[in-house]
């Protein structure tokens, strides 16, 4: 899965003035690409604007923003392979660092980031086709930086989008974004003034939808923790643009959490939440300054794989629609089926049974493309009205004829693989639809105990086959 969150994890910051390693593997499984950090400076003392910054192990990025006096932000950082990123601030007793989740393989973050620079005062193409090689991005990682003493605009957009969300970013803004690129892996940045730096740190290639223009999802009360709108089906978190348009609190949280972080977030903010099973993120705005704007979202992973020996199943299925591409491998002794006009289309299933008992009553199937193997002992068939057509002629006409032929062998080979030992299955389904691949019918007929043809004007063909053998 591309993102997975977890319960926020407070992590240890031994010491201050230089970079350091922050080991995550306690927390997050082999494999991961990246971590989701919220950071707050709890500190209410304006003097108080502290540097941090965030890198990945091994990278020898020296930049350095910092975060002003209460106030919270979103970052994004890649890890090494023992999961350690990095980190350099200089104070830890008002700083407070949050594990709130994992990048997986879907995403990348690149060991030293590429500047992406673009002119001052309109929405600039920014092309990370280059960056991504032989992948292909959905989305762009970014650290935004203002490197200024002064208050300078800046905005990310997906390409082709009309938001304009740009607001001030305070003097040594730093955050990071993710915003949607499209087709063509271009986003649109903009920026006030080249002391605002948008420097490319990772991209993600699967396992997120973005959206072209963003969803105003702005609760209509201020000043409590309150259920933001919910978000798309099969989302698992949301990817919120925060803005104000003043000096306002705003904060994100899980549906249900007791988290309690309502701080100043100083222009923008770009922050990934995870949403509840109902899909639903809590929002806290201080004021109407404050907007929540959903630009993507995470999806969950909805793949599973069941392996069960089955003793005794009973499926009541109405009509039912399945798409399967099966092997069955089974030895058959006497079976029945009831299926009227069937059809099944079959997915990617694996099964494999031994079946001791079927009946196969079929009017008038159509049975194209499978491919069957089976040994019959005893089978019964009543046709009505069959087309027949032969490369001989017959030349005197028969009431009833009776023959000896040796005992049928029928090879059954169904493009299906069956994996589970089934003792007794039944199968009720209503207006059944089957629709089999490949079928091919190979019969090396012996000791046909005995064989009756009623021919009634060439019209109905009724005859019954006692075979003797086994399966």
């Amino acid at each position: 899965m591309a993102i997975t969150y977890i319960d926020p994890v407070q992590l240890t910051i031994s010491s201050i003035g230089s970079w350091i390693d922050i080991d995550v593997s306690a927390h997050i499984p082999a494999g991961a690409t990246g971590v989701i950090l919220h950071v707050e400076n709890v500190s209410t003392n304006s003097a108080d604007i502290y540097d941090i910054s965030f890198r990945k192990n091994g990278s020898t990025d020296g930049y350095s923003g910092k975060i002003n006096f209460n106030t919270h932000e979103f970052f994004f950082v890649g890890v090494d392979a023992n999961r350690i990123f990095e980190i350099f601030t200089v104070n830890i007793l008002n700083v407070n660092v949050y594990l709130t989740g994992y990048f997986g393989s879907e995403v990348v973050f690149f060991d030293n980031y590429t500047a992406k620079t673009i002119t001052t005062g309109s929405y600039q193409d920014i092309d990370i086709s280059a960056d991504t090689g032989t992948d292909t991005a959905i989305g762009a990682i970014f650290s935004v930086v203002n490197e200024s003493i002064s208050a300078r605009q800046a905005s990310l957009r997906k390409k082709g989008s009309t938001d304009d969300f740009k607001r001030y970013l305070n003097q040594y803004f730093n955050a990071c974004s993710i915003i949607g690129v499209d087709e063509n892996e271009i986003c649109q940045g903009y920026i006030g003034d080249t002391s605002v730096k948008l420097r490319l740190i990772g991209y993600i290639k699967s396992g997120a939808v973005f959206n072209t223009n963003a969803t105003n999802i702005t609760p209509s009360t201020a000043a409590s923790w309150v259920d933001l709108t919910a978000l798309p089906a099969g989302a698992s978190g949301g990817f919120i643009q925060m803005a104000v348009s003043g000096d306002s609190k705003c904060g994100l949280r899980p549906n249900g959490s007791t988290e309690n972080i309502v701080r100043f977030i100083r222009g923008t903010a770009w922050a990934i939440v995870k949403c509840d099973n109902d899909r639903i993120i809590e929002g806290y705005k201080e004021n109407t300054d404050v907007s929540f704007y959903l630009t993507g979202y995470s999806i969950a992973s909805g793949d599973a794989t069941i392996v069960a020996p089955v003793a005794e199943t009973t499926v009541d299925a109405p009509t039912p629609t399945v798409d399967v591409r099966y092997t069955v491998d089974a030895v058959v002794a006497e079976s029945t089926a009831d299926m009227s006009a069937p059809a099944i289309v079959t997915p990617d299933a694996t099964i494999s049974a031994v079946v001791a008992e079927m009946v196969a009553d079929m009017p008038s199937p159509a049975i194209p493309n499978n491919v069957i193997a089976t040994d019959v002992a005893t089978a019964t068939a009543d046709i009505s009205a069959p087309t027949i057509q032969t490369g001989c002629s017959v030349d005197v006409p028969v009431a009833t004829t009776t023959a000896e032929m040796p005992t049928p062998f029928v090879t059954i080979i169904v493009d299906t693989t069956i994996t589970a030992p089934v003792a007794t299955a039944t199968a009720d389904m209503s207006v059944p639809v089957i629709i089999t691949n490949v079928i091919k019918l190979e019969y090396a007929l012996k000791v046909v105990k005995e064989v009756s043809f009623n021919l009634k004007a060439t019209k109905e063909i009724s005859y019954t086959l006692k075979l003797g053998g086994e399966i």
